[in-house]
């Protein structure tokens, strides 16, 4: 790693360079953009280039409740072996808030610039290979999830940007009266694990065996009308499905009407429709 600090009129910038592998498999989620659920002010773009590598191109918010204030810029390389190049550009990072959009000396074009440079190949080819990480092979995509998702709402929403993570995935719905942003996460667990057995110990109990659970809670990272309903399940082969709405279109921003657009009686539904047996299949 190295770092290089700009100074001007009392204001500075850091440039940041991270060489290293990753271990393969290489994890989805490190050659994609940030998830617009939790990063709706992203401006991110993915290519491939002729040799194979990922190039990840982001422009992002310092502060996600401060959009126009302080950016940080980042240029992400990732070659097919697990090799990587990653430059970012932020305003002084101690500035925690990011309140002043402080002009940053370089442009994103510059930074990729500096990240596909081949000045860096003989130091990556230097750098040892990790061990191999795990294959995480029976978590659904993001797409699969919001796929499955969008069969399993209700006729009379309308469905946009569908996205997420391996094992995360959503989509923006509207019925007329404002954006709702719906998610499902979906994890494994051990059958007997003391966490999800704490964690439900207040829940329903299904005839199958199923734990439910119906929560309604303000967002902790939203604005303070912001209010999340989860329909949360815990199935006895240690599946759980955690279904929830928002009443805005991503956590951070600002709610585009009173309650969530999907109910936690439609919530329930979705959460236990056996179709989720099939994503979740290993």
């Amino acid at each position: 790693m190295a770092e290089l600090v700009f100074e001007r009129g009392g204001k500075s910038a850091h440039v940041q360079v991270i060489l290293g592998r990753l271990p393969l498999p290489i994890h989805s989620d490190v050659s994609q953009c940030p998830d617009m659920a939790f990063h709706p002010y992203s401006r991110c773009t993915v290519s491939t280039l002729p040799d194979g590598a990922t190039l990840v191109q982001d422009q992002s918010p310092q502060n996600e409740k401060n959009p126009s204030g302080g950016k940080v810029l980042t240029s992400r390389l990732i070659f097919e072996d697990g090799r990587q190049v990653l430059v970012t550009q932020v305003a002084d990072p101690q500035a925690q808030s990011g309140s002043v959009a402080t002009p940053l000396p370089l442009t994103l074009k510059q930074l990729t610039a500096v990240a596909t440079s081949a000045t860096w190949k003989p130091v990556l080819k230097a750098v040892p290979k990790p061990p191999a990480g795990p294959s995480g092979g029976w978590r659904p995509t993001g797409l699969d999830i919001s796929r499955m998702l969008g069969r399993l709402l209700p006729a009379r929403l309308d469905q946009a940007q569908p996205g997420g993570t391996d094992g995360f995935g959503h989509l923006v719905v509207d019925d007329g009266h404002g954006k709702s942003l719906v998610a499902v996460n979906v994890q494994r667990w051990k059958p007997d694990d003391k966490s999800m057995g704490k964690l439900f110990e207040q829940a329903e109990t299904l005839r199958d065996g199923t734990l439910l659970s119906i929560r309604k809670k303000p967002v902790n990272q939203g604005h303070k009308s912001t209010v999340e309903w989860t329909a949360d399940t815990f199935r006895e082969d240690g599946i759980r499905i955690v279904v929830s709405a928002l009443n805005t279109s991503a956590y951070p921003l600002a709610p585009t009407r009173r309650d969530p657009a999907v109910t936690t009686a439609e919530l329930r539904k979705i959460a236990l429709d056996p179709a989720w047996q099939r994503v979740t299949r290993r």
